[in-house]
């Protein structure tokens, strides 16, 4: 591997005054071009129009990107002080009943089988009952567990065998 001796400073010495020259006269020469570019008789409408168009369409998607970011930041926001006040609040027992009927719901959300699901509560325990494949059974008792109110799943599922299973 070989290093390179390469120092800018001392090609600025050898340029000299011709160094400075070139860099002005350069930029002067790539104004020139754009300008052309741009106010040729012929083709100059087209070429504003499209970077007319490209501009605007750049701004919309920046403002529709800001939208969306603010957006998610406001959701998560609401998610974080949703989770903040759930910790301060004392949890009130919740009626068998009502309980029943937010895990149906959540069931509902987790499988289109819900209705092959029975649902049995009593002081916060669940008895879930039914024929289920293995995947779905777990989505459901997962489901189950995480709704406010439950303490415990007692798990009376029957796995329906799919075509992957061995047993």
């Amino acid at each position: 591997m070989t290093t390179s001796n390469y120092d800018p400073s001392a090609a600025s010495r050898v340029l000299g005054e011709a160094g400075r020259t070139v860099r002005p006269l350069l930029t002067g020469m790539g104004v020139g071009a754009a300008l052309m570019y741009f106010l040729d008789p012929r083709l100059g409408p087209y070429r504003r129009g499209v970077a007319r168009d490209r501009t605007a369409s750049l701004a919309n998607r920046s403002v529709v990107l800001a939208e969306k970011q603010a957006r998610n930041a406001r959701n998560h926001l609401q998610g974080v002080l949703a989770e903040a006040r759930k910790l301060i609040q004392v949890e009130e027992p919740v009626s068998d009943r009502k309980l029943g009927d937010r895990i149906r719901a959540r069931i509902g959300r987790v499988t289109p089988q819900a209705g092959a699901i029975e649902v049995e509560v009593r002081a916060g325990v669940v008895v879930a009952k039914g024929r289920l494949k293995r995947e779905i059974a777990q989505r459901v008792l997962s489901a189950i567990r995480r709704v406010r109110g439950v303490s415990s799943v007692e798990d009376r599922i029957e796995r329906i065998p799919t075509e992957g299973d061995w047993a």
